[in-house]
């Protein structure tokens, strides 16, 4: 039985690591294990006024054979989009991450991401520096997930669409539009099953991942999740 996690029922997956940087300021913490094949790790936007706590459901993600690593910005960095990019890149570099699926609140996840790869155009441009370290040409985000609604409307199509970064059409990211974790808390196993499922099946494809665990593939058919 998988138990998915709200507001502290459950615990899924195991700690990793968990701490500080930025100043000993802004925190993480990093649920399951080192990723398995061509897997990115999945990290986790808390929205800033907000707490892990209601995001926690998310921990079942590390389910899939890849790291789930909970960013929370500190009172410092605030809201201030540049600041979280900053700490993303840096957070990266510190877990050794290149590439990651980023999830968050669509009030800005359309321009953090655009934000970070706009800082990597910069650090192209001037000879692959990173912030805070050198030789270095920062995370690559796979793609994006959002629960709300965006300040600036996106095409939709079955809950997928692009979001695009210094108006280079090439720079589209895949995108998944998802309800608010903790608000899957009030409804049963299934409907959090379900929520879940759905986040595997698009990060998976995207990593073009096939080696689905058996044991999983075994519990989706037995809750009728195919």
């Amino acid at each position: 039985m998988i138990l998915l996690a709200c507001y502290g029922m459950y615990f899924v997956g195991s700690i990793d690591g968990d701490g500080f940087f930025i100043n000993s300021l802004s925190s993480y913490r990093v649920v399951g294990s080192r990723e398995k094949g061509k897997r990115s790790p999945l990290v986790v936007n808390v929205p800033y006024g907000h707490e892990q706590r209601e995001l926690e459901l998310l921990e079942a993600i590390s389910l899939s054979s890849r790291r789930v690593i909970f960013y929370k910005p500190s009172p410092l960095t605030g809201a201030d989009i540049r600041k979280q990019a900053e700490d993303l890149q840096a957070l990266a570099q510190k877990l050794k991450v290149k590439r990651i699926h980023l999830m968050g609140d669509m009030q800005t996840l359309p321009q953090l991401t655009q934000t970070v790869l706009a800082m990597q155009q910069e650090q192209q441009h001037n000879g692959g520096s990173n912030v805070g370290a050198s030789g270095n040409e920062g995370v690559k985000i796979e793609s994006a997930l959002g629960w709300g609604s965006a300040r600036d409307p996106l095409q939709t199509a079955d809950g997928f669409s692009t979001a695009t970064g210094a108006h280079d059409d090439s720079a589209a990211l895949p995108l998944l539009s998802v309800g608010f974790p903790a608000a899957q808390c009030d409804d049963d196993e299934t409907v959090r099953e379900r929520y879940i499922e759905r986040i595997f099946q698009f990060i998976d494809q995207l990593d073009d991942v096939t080696d689905i665990p058996a044991g999983r593939q075994q519990y989706k058919a037995s809750r009728g999740l195919e």
